[in-house]
């Protein structure tokens, strides 16, 4: 089963947490787009749009459309996004991700967004070096 869903861009990992006193915090504006975006899932969830997928190992490819040529490091990106889909209750827990995919794609000013595949792996699915 694959399913596939697109975010808004999120916000700079530089926004997303600080570490006051050596305590890591999400910053309001990070909490405020987590909020939002859990919200959109959870609406496309209860409307049959995206299934649930329960406890199944996965497969996460993330194609990410930037909304311009800075330099990014793609990695920053999943946190935030993995631990919402968790919350939307897509999947009950990002540890379920066994093979976890990020592909910078083209870049769309007005429209960025990350493009989200989610599949369910089958026995062998897996993708092995040999």
């Amino acid at each position: 089963m694959l399913i596939n869903f697109s975010t808004p861009f999120p916000i700079s990992v530089n926004q997303v947490y600080y570490a006051p006193f050596r305590k890591i915090i999400m910053t309001p504006k990070a909490k405020e787009f987590k909020t939002w975006l859990t919200g959109e899932l959870k609406t496309l969830v209860k409307n049959g749009q995206i299934p649930k997928l329960g406890n199944a190992k996965l497969s996460a490819h993330y194609v990410v459309i930037a909304p311009d040529n800075r330099v990014r490091d793609l990695a920053n990106l999943d946190k935030l996004l993995t631990d919402t889909i968790v919350n939307a209750g897509i999947m009950e827990d990002d540890s379920q991700i066994d093979d976890h995919r990020f592909t910078r794609s083209v870049v769309e000013p007005g429209n960025a967004r990350i493009d989200i595949f989610l599949k369910k792996i089958e026995g062998g699915d897996l993708w092995r070096l040999n």
